[in-house]
């Protein structure tokens, strides 16, 4: 098994509070990684209605970070914005990898740089570059009728017991309501991070 399969669900607000802070505490003042994704549910509407995972993927356009995405037909996109993604051939994606991975403009170098200094044991470490929601305990609970689409905030979980999924970058994810007072959201986590494993 290339990753380790977490249990996925929703996680308590003061551990997604926690979290999101955690990230700011670390990226907060680095504009080009400081980022909150929406998805609408147009967008996740194919994955949705084939309950299919959502695998997302860092990658770089230029100097700032942007996500991938693979689509129910087993494509790869481009998030734009909340309602936009462009389709990205293999040369688009290779070129979007290289930037992420380039040793000097790069953010992976940057972030795994982050992630070894918050261990500080002498080892070098890798952070995440992709990140899969699986659609059983998160997905399972989206309502078109009630929600537009997803959010997803850049967290990082200092206190896990988990050692594949400390310290390193993940998403907390919970549904936009359509309702201007709807209360507060249901956040989820447990994810699938890669590394460890084979990333696409």
């Amino acid at each position: 098994m290339d990753q380790e399969k977490n249990q996925s669900g929703p996680i308590p607000k003061d551990l997604a509070l926690e979290m999101m802070k955690n990230f700011e505490n670390e990226f907060g003042g680095d504009i080009l990684v400081d980022k909150t994704y929406k998805m609408s549910y147009n967008l996740l509407k194919g994955l949705i209605d084939q309950k299919k995972d959502l695998v997302l993927r860092f990658a770089q356009v230029d100097k700032e970070l942007n996500l991938l995405y693979t689509d129910e037909a087993g494509k790869t996109n481009l998030l734009i914005d909340q309602d936009v993604a462009v389709e990205i051939d293999s040369r688009g994606d290779d070129a979007m990898r290289k930037n992420f991975d380039d040793t000097t403009k790069g953010l992976r170098p940057k972030f795994d740089t982050r992630i070894t200094k918050m261990f500080n044991d002498g080892t070098k470490h890798e952070n995440t570059r992709q990140i899969t929601i699986h659609y059983q305990n998160n997905f399972d609970a989206f309502d078109p009728q009630t929600h537009t689409g997803i959010v997803l905030q850049m967290g990082i979980d200092n206190k896990t017991s988990d050692i594949t999924r400390l310290h390193k970058l993940t998403f907390v994810m919970h549904f936009e309501s359509r309702l201007a007072l709807a209360g507060d959201p249901t956040y989820f986590d447990m994810a699938t991070l890669c590394p460890p494993g084979k990333c696409r």
